[in-house]
């Protein structure tokens, strides 16, 4: 019999590497912003510094090649056009800083897919480990795929982790951040080659004017400014982040992360394009180790 699309479900792939050097540091810390203009730059910039380390959201890299897997029919049961992708939702987990250089050795799985009417939502979980089989990082990635729904399935999943609405007073601390209108371009070099983010042609497949900055990139920037508010700027205090991709950001848009102290070890926060007004990052929250 020809596999169905509940044969997806509980699906785990063999594993995979992705290996890394510090040049593969540098070039995502300098993608989401980090600049030998700021404090504590050489720490994520400059390889023979002693503190040397990447952001928090390098975690979201090493997993990335399940896309590649999903959209060539490797997965029985789904057939996913990447044009029609979206991401819609990231959560990370650090069970243990990355060094600067290394290999690891992934598994993703498809946790459940949900029926949403107008596309499908997918629930891909990779599971990461060192040369030593530690895990050392957990992500949960929420893809919508746009008309892929209205199958009839369940509409909600016990594998969803929430994010939590930002609170109706004044954010505690605002932080701004200019993008560059090569962003994308630069951002894209760390492993996200979607042509959605690079190829006018390929954006317009999806209702865009021009192609759009990664929403991970928007997520690298967001949670570095937390890092900075609240966790003296060291990557190893960041242990947890979710986040949802609300809205999309060009290229050359100014963002606003504006971050609320929910208790010790939670900050929640949200970011907001300037230019428009509309909350690109929704529902975030970022776990403290103190």
């Amino acid at each position: 019999m020809a596999p169905t699309m509940q044969d997806a479900i509980g699906y785990q792939s063999q594993p995979y590497t992705f290996s890394y050097s510090c040049k593969d540091i540098i070039l995502y810390n300098l993608a989401v912003g980090s600049s030998t203009l700021d404090k504590d730059s050489l720490s994520f910039l400059y390889e023979n510094n002693t503190l040397f380390s990447p952001l928090p959201t390098f975690g979201v890299l090493p997993g990335l090649a399940w896309l590649d897997t999903l959209v060539n029919g490797g997965v029985p049961g789904i057939s996913v056009d990447l044009a029609k992708v979206l991401h819609g939702e990231q959560y990370l987990k650090i069970m243990k800083p990355l060094p600067a250089e290394g290999k690891l050795t992934n598994v993703f799985k498809i946790q459940d897919m949900l029926d949403k009417g107008s596309g499908m939502v997918l629930l891909v979980e990779v599971e990461s480990r060192n040369e030593e089989g530690e895990i050392v990082l957990i992500n949960q990635v929420s893809l919508f795929i746009v008309g892929a729904g209205g199958w009839g399935g369940a509409r909600s999943s016990s594998h969803t982790i929430d994010v939590i609405k930002s609170p109706s007073r004044a954010p505690d601390v605002s932080l701004e951040y200019q993008t560059s209108v090569d962003q994308a371009a630069l951002y894209r070099l760390t492993g996200d080659l979607n042509p959605l983010h690079i190829s006018p042609d390929a954006a317009a497949l999806l209702g865009f004017k021009t192609p759009i900055l990664h929403g991970l990139c928007s997520l690298g920037i967001s949670v570095r400014q937390v890092m900075a508010a609240y966790a003296g700027n060291n990557p190893a205090r960041v242990c947890e982040v979710k986040v949802r991709m609300s809205k999309p950001v060009l290229p050359g848009q100014r963002l606003k992360t504006e971050m609320w102290l929910e208790d010790e070890e939670t900050v929640l926060f949200r970011t907001q394009v300037m230019e428009t007004e509309e909350i690109c990052l929704a529902g975030g929250w970022v776990k403290i180790i103190k």
